[in-house]
């Protein structure tokens, strides 16, 4: 019996040989799979990270890393700018994906992750993400009502963010640093009415940004550097009555209440 993943739930055993790429089919432990643009192997960044591979190849379409337990935790950099990368499947085993492993992974498209814990700004920059999903054996992380997010349970944090229009779902408090950093494809977002908090560089370098919809009557505290870079001019919703809004407000925007 294989493996697959479609938009969420997983079960099964899985396998190169029978895995399809317009699903999710979730490899062996220890292994990862994935798929890139033109097709070629390519080489990974991080040498601490290689000298846990036991093998790689690429063949038929499909990328293949085999590693030891080293290998389980993907450090720093390691496809960081890899613009080629369009997929990646990882196993269920793996633990750790850090900071900035996939940052500026322009066309990544589809990832999957197992049980792993996932660190801020691990995603920043990858413009054209179409599907993350999270298998259900993850109790640490979800993407919750196909939200175009990836959620800490654990603070009920966005940690990461894609898409044109999004709406965060209610429950969520919080945005954590660098969650759109560089996403130069959202152009409006809506917050739920459980936001408190944007975190630093949330939507830095967002440049097309042109919309906030608060739902919440009092203003989300907000870190250095948010809207950094966001569009000159846009506008912040926010319920009639709201306060605070005047003072989080990106420079050039204007406040619409309703």
């Amino acid at each position: 019996m294989r493996r697959r993943a479609l938009m969420g739930s997983v079960s099964g055993n899985g396998s190169v040989a029978d895995w399809e790429w317009n699903g999710v089919e979730v490899p062996p432990n220890n292994t990862y799979w994935y798929k890139t643009v033109d097709n070629q192997i390519f080489n990974i960044g991080n040498l601490e990270f290689l000298d846990a591979i036991t093998s790689h190849t690429y063949e038929n379409g499909k990328g293949v890393i085999v590693v030891t337990n080293d290998g389980l935790s993907l450090n720093r950099y390691i496809f960081n700018g890899k613009t080629n990368i369009k997929t990646v499947i990882m196993p269920e085993n793996m633990s750790t994906i850090s900071a900035n492993t996939f940052e500026n992974c322009t066309n990544l498209e589809d990832v999957y992750i197992g049980k792993a814990s996932v660190n801020s700004y691990a995603f920043s920059g990858c413009q054209n993400m179409k599907r993350f999903v999270v298998s259900s054996s993850n109790s640490s992380y979800d993407s919750r009502n196909n939200c175009n997010g990836l959620i800490r349970k654990s603070s009920n944090g966005l940690v990461f963010g894609w898409g044109c229009t999004t709406k965060i779902p209610e429950g969520v408090t919080q945005t954590h640093g660098g969650a759109y950093l560089g996403i130069t494809t959202i152009k409006s977002v809506e917050f739920p009415t459980t936001l408190t908090k944007i975190g630093g560089d949330t939507f830095k370098n967002c440049t097309n940004l042109k919309e906030l919809r608060f739902n919440r009557t009092t203003a989300p505290t907000v870190d250095s550097g948010a809207f950094t870079n966001v569009s000159s001019s846009g506008k912040l919703y926010c319920p009639t009555g709201s306060t605070g809004y005047s003072n989080i407000k990106p420079s050039g925007w204007s406040i619409v209440y309703f």
